[in-house]
């Protein structure tokens, strides 16, 4: 009897990028779902992590921090470092950094051509304990000591990377753009990044959040930055980068294997998650991601084959269009199936095991649930009807050894609308901060059944809710319903919000909880200067439209660093107009610095003539 082992890294998880590493191993994932939406160019003060890791990153100085620009790449917003002033985000308190093995992913467009730091990681006893530099011709470092690898990410255009590193045989791999670009070994074997230190984005640190060489900023556009604290086998490195490649538009260069994502086979490029084999010994056989559908358990899958899957963003709510006779309703959301290997060519992995996660889309009756499956996404004919899920617990429901292929189209629904209705959920609710004072909240329902009123609660730690408002639902409903309500009395700092959902039957449930940030300074800050430019001895005026009274400090200071002008205003809640004489400012450039009571900081240039 022969036995072998499939090294696929079990212990990495299926909840991460493309359906790989989970908490523990995706230590950090910064999307731009997590980029909180305001106008464009509007400073980035946190870029919130993803992994559950709560590694967020910040920029307590606006001048610093970077622009949001909501159309980057793919109509996905990014965080812009452009800017000439110095640009960053950091994490300054790690306590468990990755060390013994690292995999850092990017998603990136620059124009640079010098010694830029794209990510740097830094100790108390080493600046370069871990850094990605030259997008010219990527240098990695680990514990000082650097390896270039030549590989070029500038040019102006989004890439992906992906740099490997793993301490117990000095393995070192550079992808770029699907493309496995560089290999190397023996590249500080043995050695250990330090667990303790701090992580900063687009810049150099010489010390942890300290003495940044300002000469190394890198000017460029974050999409997405992945932290693995395991080196990725290539078999998962292929389907992070179908995930992203899928996600932005960007050609990847070899293997290319999903093509939900291609000009013709429509708009399947959401949350695509992979499973898949490179040899017996480099595989990734269980995958989810950021979405509801879990496949694994593929029993043909050989070397060189992958299935992958993505959905088209449709809402997760029934409909009644396209349903074969006997189903009542279907998930607007499709999906799509790719089965190929890594030149593109159609493979069949065998059957496979296929999950829903139907956590918050209301009661189900388990023989009510069709899994549906066709070749041209016409479900109301040729459909293939899959019945008889199991239920594996925590609203998690899985169809066995179903069959899919290339090509092929996939999708819930239910047989018995009364029982089974599908999405009794609440299709997103999203808050933002609106006038810098206020906070709007919108909200939407897939459909409703016996829906008497939804209750809006307001936290300030997160733990104790407080009603807002009680907003009547319409009760039943089998289409879209919107909702929106205006807070405008937010508590300056951290605002936490929920939604409780009632029944007419007394039944309740809540959604998950929004957070949104109304610092002091935000809450009381909308300025303008003008005129700008100005001749000297003309009056400048600041308008100042705040939310509450409070004072500010107004300096001028000009190019060498002298404070020309400084002085406090008390300001009204409301709005205000502070005249400032120019006679004694210095011709050429300079800078109006607002301090309101809390530290909070506004910048402005001023040219006067």
């Amino acid at each position: 009897v022969f036995t072998y082992t499939i090294l696929d890294k079990p212990v990495i998880g299926i909840t991460g990028p493309g359906g790989v590493g989970q908490s523990s191993t995706n230590v950090l994932w910064l999307r731009p779902e997590e980029l909180t939406p305001v106008a464009d160019n509007t400073a980035v003060s946190t870029w919130f992590d993803f992994s559950g890791n709560g590694y967020d990153l910040v920029q307590n100085t606006p001048a610093n921090a970077p622009r949001y620009v909501s159309a980057g790449v793919n109509n996905w917003p990014v965080g812009d470092f452009t800017e000439d002033d110095a640009r960053r985000l950091y994490k300054e308190d790690y306590t468990d950094f990755s060390t013994m093995a690292i995999t850092a992913i990017f998603v990136n467009a620059n124009n640079e051509t010098g010694d830029d730091a794209l990510i740097s990681y830094a100790s108390s006893t080493d600046d370069d304990n871990f850094l990605l530099s030259s997008s010219s011709g990527l240098k990695v470092y680990v514990e000082g000591v650097s390896q270039n690898t030549n590989v070029a990410f500038n040019g102006g255009s989004f890439h992906i990377g992906s740099v490997n590193w793993q301490s117990s045989d000095g393995a070192l791999s550079v992808w770029k753009d699907g493309n496995k670009a560089y290999t190397g070994t023996s590249f500080q074997t043995g050695s250990s990044i330090s667990a303790t230190g701090g992580l900063a984005i687009a810049a150099k640190q010489e010390d942890i959040n300290s003495t940044y060489d300002n000469a190394r900023d890198h000017k460029g556009e974050f999409a997405e930055v992945v932290l693995y604290n395991e080196a990725l086998n290539e078999t998962q490195n292929i389907i992070v980068q179908n995930y992203l490649s899928a996600k932005y538009n960007i050609p990847l260069t070899t293997n290319d294997i999903y093509a939900g994502d291609e000009t013709g086979q429509g708009d399947y490029d959401f949350e695509v998650a992979g499973i898949g084999q490179v040899s017996s010994t480099d595989a990734h056989l269980d995958a989810q991601g950021s979405g509801v559908v879990r496949i694994n358990n593929a029993q043909d899958l050989g070397d060189d084959e992958f299935l992958f899957w993505g959905h088209n963003n449709a809402d997760l709510r029934a409909i009644s269009t396209n349903v074969p006779i006997g189903v009542s309703r279907r998930l607007a959301r499709v999906w799509q199936v790719s089965e190929a290997n890594a030149a593109g060519t159609s493979v069949d992995i065998g059957a496979v095991d296929l999950s829903f996660d139907l956590t918050g889309l209301g009661e189900v009756t388990l023989a009510d649930l069709v899994l549906l499956t066709d070749a041209d996404g016409d479900f109301s004919s040729g459909s293939v009807e899959t019945q008889n899920p199991v239920a594996d617990g925590n609203n998690i429901y899985r169809f066995s050894a179903v069959s899919l292929t290339d090509g092929m189209y996939f999708t819930l629904a239910t047989a018995n609308l009364e029982q089974t209705r599908l999405p009794v959920k609440l299709l997103s609710f999203k808050g933002e901060v609106a006038d810098g004072m206020s906070v709007k909240l919108d909200w939407a329902t897939t459909s409703e059944v016996n829906n008497s009123h939804f209750t809006l609660e307001r936290s300030t730690d997160g733990f104790d809710f407080n009603t807002i408002v009680i907003i009547p639902g319409v009760g039943e409903s089998d289409s879209l319903v919107y909702y929106t309500h205006m807070d405008d009395k937010p508590h300056a700092g951290r605002n936490y919000y929920r939604l409780r959902q009632d029944d007419f039957t007394g039944e309740h449930s809540y959604s998950e909880i929004v957070s949104i940030q109304i610092d002091k300074a935000e809450k009381a800050s909308k300025y303008k200067i003008f005129p700008n430019p100005i001749r000297r001895g003309e009056d400048l005026k600041i308008a100042c439209q705040v939310g509450e009274e409070q004072t500010v400090t107004i300096q001028a200071i000009d190019l060498l660093g002298k404070v020309s002008f400084e002085q406090t205003y008390l300001l009204k809640a409301g709005n205000n107009i502070i005249t400032i004489a120019t006679k004694n400012l210095s011709i050429g450039v300079n800078f109006i610095q607002l301090r309101d009571a809390s530290g909070g900081l506004k910048f402005f240039k001023l040219l006067i003539k």
